[in-house]
């Protein structure tokens, strides 16, 4: 009863998370895939749950062959759906430079996505050498995490450089 009951859970606090947002305005600018998002989740969960029961009924089910397609279309479609998603502090990519500005917040999750939909094929090919799956799983997760701190520092800095350029000259001109 736990994966029911964390399910449950889980998708009522994606269901409360909304009225409790600091970026309002930007949750309704993809509050459809927000609620798509919701679906997908509880979906996971429900067929994990699912699966795990199979063994009850006399089936032997090995869970790769589930998990690691599943796994695949899940990655994927966040791959998706992620440059959708507008700054808050509750899904998608939240660095502190992302949280900091809207601009890089775009960029990275746009520049992210291709990540997640490889990640797909990641777990494809973590399967095919099944031996060494766990260490490919943690490596391409390992590379995402850094890719993605990287980038969205990178794009911040540059952000601020220009930022303070533009300030610079704009102390010179009310000096003359």
């Amino acid at each position: 009863m736990i994966i029911p009951l964390l399910t449950l859970i889980i998708y009522l606090a994606m269901v409360f998370v909304p009225y409790i947002m600091v970026y309002k305005e930007n949750f309704k600018k993809f509050e459809k895939y927000y609620d798509d998002f919701k679906l997908v989740i509880a979906l996971f969960f429900t067929s994990l749950y699912i699966f795990m029961l199979l063994p009850n009924f006399g089936l032997k089910i090995n869970m790769n062959y589930f998990m690691i397609p599943v796994m695949a279309i899940l990655f994927y479609y966040i791959g998706h759906i992620i440059p959708k998603f507008k700054r808050n502090y509750f899904i998608g990519i939240r660095t502190p430079w992302t949280l900091a500005s809207e601009n890089v917040w775009d960029k990275t999750h746009k520049n992210s996505a291709w990540l997640f939909k490889i990640g797909g094929l990641f777990f494809i090919l973590a399967a095919i050498f099944n031996e060494y799956f766990l260490w490919i799983i943690l490596f391409y997760f390992a590379f995402i995490i850094i890719y993605i701190l990287v980038y969205s520092y990178t794009e911040y800095t540059k952000e601020g450089i220009e930022d303070g350029k533009a300030s610079q000259k704009g102390k010179a001109k009310k000096r003359k």
